[in-house]
């Protein structure tokens, strides 16, 4: 008795809900929900133009299931291209209903009692309305009292599997919400699939994924309005939202359907948009990307394709699993390496019907069977195959030793035209040196410019018989000049590395520092790489070897050294012309060095080295310190500023010397070196300190080239450098 009252009750409250539902359910001619308005299963909401409807549907008909969906009501033949509960379904489909309630909530509700919310507003508002656009955008608005609306909510922010003209793939930066494709589980199963259709912003291309992994990518888009596959795209960019959307031109619109298979067909067009279902892993066609080697049983080449096939039960196995659909089963058999096809199992599109045979015997493909995919071997051969590979790596062989042979014989060919060039440029610039040394020789006393024959010839080729001595630039030879005068060749040595422009320039010094008491230059030859001076012979020492030269009994006095010291600056009192560069390391000028610029005032420096040299018995560049390397200069200005500038002094002189003379020599020798060419004294200015004690009234400040260090040690290296000027500077017979 009880059972029976609670069935009349509860068929008295159904009957009272389907009546509320009727009473208050919109007009199907109406295209807008106001709050309290409802849409049941016998109503449809179409937009204005009747292109879209929104509805409750039953995809599967052998299913108690419903949806509520957009569908296209045009050639589609009402097509699903939205669905609002996909993984929500109402299983009692006359209850169902769409609420806009007054509070501004948009809903699904059944008399099961679970209510699928669509939209909730943070605060209630009973000046909404949702209306079903001609777009197919079913669209929650709110109205403003000044008649504007805005966007509470829309459906194309949620696509399904259904890409519409307006729809966005992509992602809205402001809100990380995802715009993206998801394929049904099957052809009548509405639930979340395999496969996603999403725009990548960063590289600008669409891509499809199956369960996450990318399986396939269109490539790099072109910005902006574009073109795929007889669609019109555009493509957006910017700091709220990076987005692809189809576009059309025209009345009849295109859409894009991710298919369960992992296709994307254009439905307008019937085209192929993307193929992923193609895409089996290990392959790169047509977009393809790879994640997985080819199994051993599979070959490049096979594939499943569909086919109507009658086959016996007993080659079949089944997997009655609802939450597989289409790609999963394919996946399943392309990895067994004993299934040769598969189809679904349920009619909706989900779980798997597998065959397996050794050959086609048990199965009839003819019209009227069931629909499997079948995988069809490749019957390309494969010895064909093999032979097509190796021509293709012969010839990629080939053309590399080609290209190689290619590029040597064109850097050859380069390298042959440079050393050319730097032969002409060398032999240019080497007939003019000589022509402007013989040009300058005519001013010059004696001076001439010797072939290299002669030269040869003087010297016996270079004879160790005739070999005076080694210098430090080089050896110096004996030789016999064509007019019967002895000459002491001086062959510089090629690591001496002094270009054609040094060597001239340090020929015009020595042509300038001509002196009666100094061995005389005859002239000069230059051949190739050869360097030769050629000087007359005495048979003296030269002046580097009393001051430097290892044995030194036969010292010069300081009478003798003041002398000389006197002797070139008088010479160099006279001397207008700047254009001789001092070329030797040791006597440059720090302007010069540094910056290429050249004055009196750098002859001035060059003497004030030389001045310290002849004091000190030392050459400039002689000194080390094991913690810090030092030149002449740096201890000549140390022993200045200590108040002991006669340490410096050859420890050969002993006492035979001026005390005072040897000291103002010092001091005239810093005023020359130092840093400024402005503040260095004039030669007649020298000349007069030289001569009158009194004339000096400055004090030397800090000279160029010195690095101050910790610690000094008086000690020489076992080979001491040599330099080029004061070699050339030679004593007389007088000496």
């Amino acid at each position: 008795m009880v059972c029976s009252k609670q069935s009349h009750l509860l068929l008295v409250f159904k009957y009272s809900w389907l009546w509320w539902v009727t009473c208050i359910s919109v007009n199907a001619a109406n295209h807008t929900l106001k709050p309290g308005d409802t849409l049941n299963t016998t109503d449809e909401l179409c937009s204005e133009n009747s292109k879209y409807c929104i509805k409750f549907y039953q995809m599967n008909p052998g299913v108690n299931y419903t949806f509520l969906t957009i569908n296209d009501n045009g050639k589609d033949n009402a097509a699903v291209v939205w669905v609002a509960n996909r993984d929500q379904r109402i299983v009692d489909k006359d209850s169902a209903v769409l609420v806009l309630d007054k509070s501004g909530v948009l809903k699904i509700e059944s008399n099961n009692g679970v209510s699928i919310i669509l939209y909730s507003s943070p605060q209630p508002s009973n000046n909404t309305v949702a209306s079903l656009m001609n777009t197919g955008n079913f669209v929650l608005q709110q109205l403003h009292p000044n008649g504007t609306k805005s966007v509470l909510w829309q459906s194309f922010d949620y696509p399904t599997d259904t890409l519409l003209p307006g729809m966005k793939l992509g992602v809205n930066h402001k809100t990380s919400h995802n715009w993206s494709l998801v394929s049904w589980l099957g052809l009548l199963n509405a639930r979340f699939g395999a496969f996603s259709l999403e725009w990548e912003p960063i590289t600008r291309e669409l891509i499809i994924k199956r369960r996450g992994q990318l399986c396939w990518k269109s490539g790099e888009l072109r910005d902006n309005d574009g073109s795929m596959h007889n669609t019109q795209y555009k493509i957006v960019s910017n700091e709220n939202e990076s987005y692809f959307e189809i576009t059309s031109s025209n009345d009849e619109l295109t859409k894009w359907v991710l298919l369960e298979t992992g296709q994307v067909i254009n439905r307008k067009g019937d085209d192929n948009v993307a193929r992923a279902d193609m895409c089996y892993g290990f392959n790169t066609d047509e977009g393809c990307q790879k994640w997985e080697e080819l199994p051993s049983c599979r070959n490049r080449g096979d594939a499943f394709e569909a086919r109507e096939v009658y086959v016996n039960s007993n080659l079949k196995t089944y997997l009655a699993n609802t939450t597989y659909g289409t790609s999963d089963c394919r996946d399943i058999c392309w990895k067994n390496c004993s299934c040769d096809g598969y189809t679904r199992y349920y009619t909706g599109g989900t779980g798997c019907v597998f065959l397996h045979w050794n050959s086609t015997d048990g199965a009839n493909f003819a019209s009227g069977g069931e629909m499997f995919y079948i995988l069809v071997k490749n019957t390309y051969h494969k010895g064909t195959n093999k032979w097509i590979w190796i021509t293709i790596v012969a010839i990629v062989v080939l053309l590399v030793i080609c290209a190689f042979i290619l590029i040597l014989t064109f850097k050859k060919r380069k390298h042959m035209f440079q050393d050319k060039k730097r032969k002409e440029l060398k032999t240019r610039m080497l007939d003019s040196t000589i022509k402007y040394l013989e040009d300058e020789f005519k001013n010059k006393q004696d001076l001439k410019v010797f072939k290299y024959t002669s030269i040869l010839s003087a010297t016996n080729d270079f004879s160790p018989e005739n070999l005076l001595g080694q210098g430090g630039f080089g050896p110096v030879y004996k030789g016999i000049l064509p007019s019967g005068q002895e000459a002491a060749i001086k062959r510089l040595s090629k690591t001496s590395r002094q270009g054609i422009v040094e060597f001239k320039n340090e020929l015009m010094l020595i042509c300038e520092l001509q002196h009666t008491n100094l061995v005389q230059l005859l002239g000069c030859c230059i051949h190739e790489d050869e360097r030769i001076l050629i000087y007359e012979y005495m048979p003296n020492k030269s002046l580097d070897l009393y001051l430097f030269g290892c044995s030194r009994t036969k010292f010069l006095d300081w009478k003798k050294r003041f002398n000389i010291i006197e002797g070139i600056a008088q010479e160099q009192q006279s001397t207008t012309n700047t254009s001789r560069i001092v070329g030797t390391y040791g006597y440059m000028s720090p302007e010069y060095a540094m910056e290429g610029i050249f004055s009196i005032k750098s002859d001035v420096y060059s003497f004030g080295v030389l001045i310290l040299e002849i004091v000190s018995g030392r050459r400039n560049t002689s000194f080390y310190d094991v913690n810090h390397p030092i030149n002449l200069i740096g201890y000549a200005w140390e022993l200045w500023n200590q108040g002991v500038p006669l340490q410096l002094m050859d420890s050969l002189l002993n006492d035979s010397f001026d005390p005072n003379e040897v000291k103002r020599c010092i001091h005239i020798g810093l005023l020359c070196i130092e840093q400024s060419a402005d503040d260095r004294p004039t030669m007649s200015h020298i000349v007069s300190m030289l001569t009158n004690e009194s004339a000096i009234v400055a004090l030397p400040q800090r000279p160029a080239f010195y690095v101050e260090r910790k610690k000094f040690e008086w000690e020489t290296t076992s080979k001491e450098f040599r330099t080029t000027t004061t070699e050339e500077i030679t004593a007389s017979s007088e000496i």
